[in-house]
């Protein structure tokens, strides 16, 4: 994990340090050199180059004072970061859409986009855009992960961009869910839908779904075909919103790491999902 954003506007803090996950603890790492601190960056495991890729960051209009919007593409290998000199670089990401960003071995490569409106793909030198004829409606806060058995990038839910609602009135919700394959988008029509609005999501490896955790408080799975709410006995709060997940192959549990919820401030909670529960761990 690198940086972060606590708070919001000119007395916003950003930060810069690098972390790792032990499986048991977050462990602080200080390696010679860093990208500059910022908030909102995109960061994905590259099995190619066996690093770490992060793009961007600085995407909260808020605090464009203290956190400028960034472009620039970094590596992680594990000891120390290497700023990359790509060719080209993706669009940077509008007021509040963050990239996302998530390997894919059918290609194989990385993708990122910004609310789904382009996708871009990391050759491991360059970043290329990939143009597709149909594009799902543009949004942010949406869940993004790679299905294994549907051999594509899911998209599922968010809010819907700006400019999409009135002066005053809230951003609608999206509840759809699509999949990114062969070079273009196709809208899937599972039997069930999850909750709206925002979420983030990492796919289950041990057992073949993707796992979404909406702001609303719910937990839900995505077979392939349906979306099956789950009920744990415990869970992270609800109205928790900008958080990060993953998918940790050695404890075979999803990672779920900070957000902010309703007006409160940031958290640094950590949570696993097991497939049944909820465990906070820090």
């Amino acid at each position: 994990m690198f940086g972060g954003l606590f708070g919001g506007g000119s007395t916003a803090t950003v930060y810069g340090d690098t972390w790792v996950w032990s499986g048991t603890q977050w462990l602080e790492l200080h390696p010679s050199t860093s990208p500059p601190r910022r908030g909102g960056s995109s960061l994905s495991y590259d099995p190619i180059s066996k690093r770490m890729i992060l793009y961007g960051g600085g995407t909260d209009f808020y605090a464009q004072g203290v956190d400028p919007s960034s472009d620039d593409t970094w590596a992680w290998d594990g000891a120390v970061w290497t700023h990359l000199l790509p060719a080209h670089s993706p669009t940077k990401a509008g007021c509040c859409s963050p990239t996302e960003m998530v390997y894919d071995p059918n290609e194989p490569g990385l993708w990122l986009t910004s609310g789904l409106l382009q996708m871009w793909s990391w050759t491991g030198s360059d970043w290329t855009p990939a143009p597709s004829a149909v594009r799902p409606p543009e949004r942010f806060e949406f869940g993004l992960a790679y299905d294994d058995a549907l051999r594509g990038v899911v998209a599922a839910c968010g809010y819907a961009g700006e400019g999409q609602s009135l002066p005053g009135e809230a951003a609608p919700s999206h509840d759809d869910t699509w999949l990114w394959g062969a070079g273009s988008w196709t809208e899937m029509h599972p039997a069930t839908k999850p909750a709206g609005g925002p979420c983030t999501a990492a796919y289950d490896a041990a057992r073949g779904v993707v796992v979404v955790f909406s702001s609303a408080g719910s937990t839900w799975e995505f077979t392939g075909s349906t979306w099956t709410r789950a009920h744990p006995l415990h869970a992270p709060p609800a109205y928790l919103r900008s958080t990060s997940m993953a998918y940790d192959s050695v404890t075979h549990q999803v990672l779920l790491f900070g957000g902010s919820e309703s007006s409160q401030p940031e958290t640094n909670h950590t949570w696993t999902w097991d497939g049944s529960d909820w465990t906070q761990r820090t």
